[in-house]
């Protein structure tokens, strides 16, 4: 640092850098927020003087409030603790929201802890709602009479087969999870998916060996 910046101008430059991020940044001391930025406000709905009011924890969803408790106020005391990068908090509207967040130890007086938050629930819903689809398509597969199978195809080779399977050829999912596709089809059978997959699928030149599992 050049020793001719004042205290004030560092202020500044701190203060032009932290508003004009796009994620939130506040500061804690003595289980307080002491700083936050437009960011936070507009992350939480609290004004700056409502949530310098409140300890840090108390905008924490109850999931999360104890452990989050627990590592801040270690943390704040410089020792290690558990690290927790997302959590929910509530908004002062009652919304919930997911953030993903880090906290930095500050050797200050009184110790402190630098944070920052960026606002993940978006990704968080897309995850719960493609975590629920597979869901449904498992249930669905595994008390379908019919076989159905997923596989990678290169080489061509089990990755998913339903338990119907069994069934049909005497083979459990776990035996077949790995087996080329020739193990289970006819000669006739066989060619027909390849002139199938070989017209429509973009995988590499060598196709039939991939269809057979590998040469």
């Amino acid at each position: 640092m050049n020793k001719n910046v004042t205290l004030a101008e560092c202020e500044t430059r701190f203060d032009a850098l932290t508003e004009s991020r796009r994620f939130a940044v506040f500061v804690i001391q003595e289980e307080h927020f002491v700083f936050v930025n437009h960011a936070v406000e507009f992350l939480t709905e609290y004004d700056g003087p409502e949530l310098c009011a409140m300890k840090f924890w108390e905008i924490v969803d109850e999931s999360f409030r104890l452990r989050i408790k627990k590592e801040g106020l270690l943390r704040l005391h410089g020792r290690e603790s558990d690290t927790i990068r997302e959590c929910k908090i509530v908004t002062k509207s009652g919304d919930t929201k997911w953030i993903e967040f880090t906290a930095q130890f500050l050797d200050s007086d009184p110790p402190g802890l630098l944070g920052t938050a960026f606002d993940i629930t978006a990704r968080k819903k897309t995850e719960e709602a493609l975590r629920a689809s597979e869901a449904k398509y498992r249930f669905l597969a595994e008390n379908a009479t019919d076989v159905i199978w997923t596989a990678k195809l290169n080489p061509f080779r089990l990755d998913y087969i339903s338990p119907s399977v069994e069934k049909l050829l005497g083979y459990t999912p776990k035996e077949c999870i790995g087996f080329p596709l020739k193990n289970f089809l006819s000669e006739e059978s066989l060619a027909l998916v390849k002139s199938v997959l070989t017209e429509d699928s973009p995988v590499g030149e060598n196709k039939e060996g991939d269809l057979n599992g590998g040469k």
